[in-house]
């Protein structure tokens, strides 16, 4: 095992990579929290959206996970959610717990680190775009509740 190696749930990878992901995190992002295996992110321009980014291992290779709170499960009904998912183009809405995410998976062979505050970035503008359509959503519902009584 050489030195760029080290063990990924049982898995040996490669970990030159995702060193160089961190590295352009730490000097280009505002770093929320890093750990071994994920480190947490904000965009400039949206200070408020984290976007976790985790390196996974998957056929044999390394791969990028970006997560980013959408809402609370109670806030999206799960047909819709499936709906919602279906139209999206960035990435897939999943039910972490008690809360959706947005959700997209990137091979890190083929990722350049030099694109990662410009991914961080877009992705978090969906996940806010998406929080707003929810958060619209429900507050259109509200406006017609007195025709229910």
């Amino acid at each position: 095992m050489g030195t760029e190696d080290a063990t990924l749930a049982g898995n040996v990878v490669s970990i030159g990579g995702w060193v160089q992901v961190c590295a352009v995190a730490r000097a280009r992002l505002k770093v929320h929290r890093a750990e071994a295996e994920w480190i947490g992110v904000f965009a400039p321009d949206l200070p408020d959206q984290l976007v976790r980014v985790e390196r996974a291992r998957a056929f044999d290779a390394d791969w990028l996970l970006f997560l980013s709170r959408v809402c609370d499960e109670e806030a999206l009904p799960h047909r819709d959610a499936l709906v919602l998912d279906l139209r999206l183009t960035l990435g897939t809405l999943v039910l972490d717990g008690e809360h959706y995410e947005l959700k997209t998976t990137l091979p890190l062979a083929s990722f350049n680190s030099a694109d990662l505050p410009e991914r961080v970035r877009a992705f978090a503008a969906e996940a806010v775009r998406l929080r707003r359509w929810v958060i619209a959503r429900a507050s259109a519902a509200r406006n017609f509740d007195y025709l229910a009584e």
